[in-house]
């Protein structure tokens, strides 16, 4: 697991990350390898941005390149996804995202959060910040794809004495919204 350096961070140009020394999943990494990752962002005019990766490790470039490769290529996908979305007018909204802590849902919440949403992490347990929601239920918004224009608003509503109970029910309501 990566762990920031606040002392590497200068924002809209670098930050730093390192092999965290803490919890069982960084320990064999932090066994074989040292890492340090250094993030660095240059603007380079008309709207772009040159993204520059620079790693001290022991380990040979030829075995990192493929891994940067992909990299590289998946946030310049996920900012003209981003791009997309805002040329057909998505604005930043507040979204509910079940399953954040699994393959899927850390992905969906990384991607949506980059995108300038405000990401509401579902949870099983009494929230840990504000990020999350695990102790009274919220409105969740489902749309339909962009063709058809509509959305519903799940509240959930769990049983007394069980605000996080799985087996909740809900009240819906739905909204047409005008084409776009």
């Amino acid at each position: 697991m990566a762990e920031h350096q606040g002392d590497g961070h200068d924002p809209l140009r670098r930050f730093v990350d390192t092999i965290g020394a803490t919890g069982l999943a960084s320990l064999p990494a932090r066994i074989a390898f040292r890492w340090r990752h250094i993030h660095e962002f240059e603007d380079v005019g008309d709207d772009r941005t040159r993204v520059i990766d620079r790693v001290e490790t022991p380990i040979p470039p030829l075995a990192l390149r493929p891994m940067f490769a992909y990299r590289h290529r998946q946030l310049a996908e996920d900012l003209a996804a981003h791009k997309q979305a805002a040329d057909h007018g998505l604005r930043a909204a507040t979204v509910a995202v079940t399953g954040s802590s699994g393959l899927v849902g850390s992905a969906l919440s990384a991607f949506l959060s980059t995108g300038g949403h405000r990401v509401i992490r579902l949870v099983r347990h009494a929230a840990n910040d504000a990020n999350e929601s695990g102790t009274r239920p919220i409105p969740i918004r489902i749309c339909s794809s962009a063709s058809t224009r509509w959305c519903t608003w799940r509240v959930p509503r769990s049983r007394a004495g069980s605000p996080t109970s799985t087996d909740a029910q809900s009240a819906t309501v739905e909204s047409v919204l005008p084409a776009g």
